[in-house]
């Protein structure tokens, strides 16, 4: 959804430098939008390619349970015989 999103708004950004030219505004104002759109479309593009929405890294990190039956070791409660509880 997020390329659909981002070629839409290169194809406004397209428009939009070729409106500015037309009517003769500064230069730097149509090769900016130009520069916008191509992000915008080469963004698009690199979002459907596959393993774009995976994460890089894998932290490691354990997965957390919304039920408490199922929950790790973490979220259970210490051992009475450990001397740092109150």
């Amino acid at each position: 959804m997020w390329s659909l999103l981002l070629m839409g708004l290169g194809g406004l950004l397209i428009g939009g430098a070729i409106s500015f030219f037309q009517q003769k505004k500064a230069r730097w104002v149509p090769i900016s939008f130009i520069v916008l759109a191509a992000m915008a479309l080469v963004a698009a593009y690199l979002m459907t390619l596959p393993g774009v929405n995976q994460p890089a890294v894998d932290l490691g990190a354990p997965a957390v349970s919304a039920h408490p039956a199922t929950a790790g070791p973490a979220l259970s409660p210490p051992a009475p015989s450990d001397p740092h509880t109150l």
